[in-house]
């Protein structure tokens, strides 16, 4: 027997609609040179990426053409802290020699690891923190970038390096995790 809700055998005119304009949609992204990320149907970020053609691309974009702008020199190594499934490792390994992307939930791990394959991009499945000890982490599952560290209860163990043992190396570090920014500073 097929899960979930049973349906009209016909879509609305809404969904014929709204299924034209992301096809149409697609196809642009694709002539614009977008990547195409592996993502989790029904998850907040894949559908963020639909539309638009990246998660977060105007920040990325704006961010990137005020450092250029400003001279700066893109050296050393770019770290990517809740990388998820790698849009904004894969937009750091444009512009740097090598990324290392860290992504402690194991379901956006497995994502990272197939998005970035090829790209100069290191993936490690590891929280990062104030200290080093095994953590937990609870999925979020219409938004696996809200994944959260808790303390005991979570549904997958994780290993947390001490982030501030990375070194002095890095050009740019960014920090996306949901409630323990702070532990990650």
């Amino acid at each position: 027997m097929i899960q979930g809700p049973r349906r009209p055998i016909r879509p609305s005119l809404l969904e014929v609609v709204a299924g034209r304009i992301l096809r149409r949609r697609a196809r642009l992204n694709l002539r614009a040179g977008f990547p195409q990320l592996t993502t989790y149907t029904f998850d907040y970020v894949g559908l963020e990426i639909n539309v638009p053609g990246r998660y977060e691309g105007d920040l990325l974009q704006g961010s990137f053409d005020f450092l250029m702008d400003s001279g700066f020199k893109f050296e050393g190594i770019a770290i990517d802290i809740g990388s998820q499934i790698g849009n904004h490792a894969w937009v750091f390994a444009q512009f740097y020699p090598y990324v290392i992307a860290f992504e402690p939930n194991p379901r956006s791990y497995e994502l990272l690891t197939i998005n970035v394959r090829g790209h100069r991009v290191q993936a490690h499945q590891l929280a990062l923190g104030n200290q080093i000890n095994d953590t937990r982490i609870r999925d979020d599952r219409f938004n696996s970038g809200g994944s959260r560290v808790i303390d005991l209860q979570g549904l997958w163990p994780a290993p947390c390096f001490r982030s501030g043992l990375i070194g002095s190396q890095s050009g740019v570090v960014q920090v996306q995790v949901s409630a323990y920014s702070v532990g990650v500073l």
